[in-house]
C-alpha cells in the first residue's frame, strides 16, 4: 500500500545566532539565508538541523578604493560567507558593486531629465529626476 505523506517539515538553524526555522522540504542544493547577528550582520545561510558544521565570514583581503562591498556591523569589508561541512564547503560571495550615473539631454528646448542610479552593498535604488521644471 503506499501512501502520501503529508505535513513533512524540514528544520533549519544558525550555528551562529539563535535563528531557527521550520519550512516544507526543499530541493537538494537549496538553502536559506537571514541577517547574523553572530556575523556582524551579514547575509548567511541557515543549515539544515542536525547538520554538524561551522559558518564563517571571511575578510576581503584588499584595499576598497572606493569600491561598495558588503561590511559587517563592525565597519569591514567581508567578501564572503563560507559554510563548512564535513562532506564539503559552499561559499557566498559578497561581490563588489557597480555604481553609475549620468545626465541625458532632452531636445532643444525641452527640459532636461536627470537620471541617477546608485547600487549600495545588500540595497540597490534607482531614481529619476526633471531638473528645471
Amino acid at each position: 500500500m503506499s501512501g502520501l505523506l503529508l505535513g513533512v517539515e524540514q528544520g533549519w538553524e544558525c550555528p551562529n545566532c539563535d535563528v531557527t526555522d521550520v519550512t516544507a522540504p526543499l530541493p537538494p542544493g537549496a538553502s536559506r539565508f537571514h541577517t547574523c547577528a553572530g556575523l556582524h550582520m551579514l547575509t548567511a545561510p541557515l543549515v539544515r538541523a542536525g547538520v554538524r558544521c561551522k559558518v564563517v565570514a571571511e575578510l576581503r583581503g584588499d584595499y576598497l578604493n572606493g569600491e561598495v562591498q558588503a561590511q559587517g556591523d563592525d565597519g569591514r569589508a567581508y567578501m564572503a560567507v563560507r559554510t563548512v561541512r564535513d562532506d564539503g564547503e559552499d561559499l557566498a560571495v559578497n561581490a563588489g558593486l557597480a555604481r553609475a550615473g549620468g545626465e541625458a539631454q532632452g531636445p532643444l528646448g525641452a527640459p532636461n531629465y536627470g537620471l541617477h542610479i546608485a547600487a549600495r552593498a545588500g540595497l540597490a535604488s534607482g531614481r529619476s529626476a526633471v531638473s528645471g521644471a
